[in-house]
């Protein structure tokens, strides 16, 4: 996800790694350290998804810096393509039961009814939040069903 993340971030202007860090930050993954931001970057360079250069400090040693490359862009949109499927996939299990009688992508027979109808608007009884975002948090243990969730457990 943090390549995605990188590219999604570097797709309209070029950056170093002190200020896509920043921007993370601001985007709330605040859990993102340096450690795992360079290496990273590093990954993506080696797989010709950004093109790395230095750029002079503004009065101080000169900086590395990140740009996408056409490559990059194309994994951009594959990747964004991906999560925004995967996103709604976890959006109709977390809204309701899908019925499990036929793998995604499967198309129903003909003069039968489609079996997962695409869905133009996923409700969110809650409010919208971000994807992954629990009623009560934003953490998979905050997924979690309350007591009052719970078949047979009376609060």
């Amino acid at each position: 996800m943090l390549p995605l993340c990188l590219l999604g971030a570097l797709r309209h202007e070029e950056s170093y790694g002190y200020a896509l860090l920043q921007q993370l930050t601001a985007a709330g993954l605040d859990s993102v350290k340096p450690a795992t931001l360079y290496p990273a970057l590093n990954r993506l360079a080696e797989d010709g998804a950004v093109e790395v250069h230095w750029r002079a400090g503004e009065g101080g040693p000169g900086r590395k810096c990140y740009r996408i490359t056409q490559a990059g862009r194309e994994r951009l949109d594959a990747e964004w393509s991906a999560w925004e499927n995967f996103g709604a996939s976890v959006s109709r299990l977390l809204t309701g039961p899908v019925p499990a009688s036929s793998p995604p992508g499967a198309t129903a027979p003909p003069g039968a009814p489609a079996a997962h109808p695409a869905p133009t608007a996923i409700p969110d009884p809650v409010g919208a939040r971000p994807l992954g975002a629990g009623p009560h948090g934003s953490g998979p243990a905050d997924m979690q069903p309350t007591d009052a969730q719970q078949p047979g457990v009376s609060t």
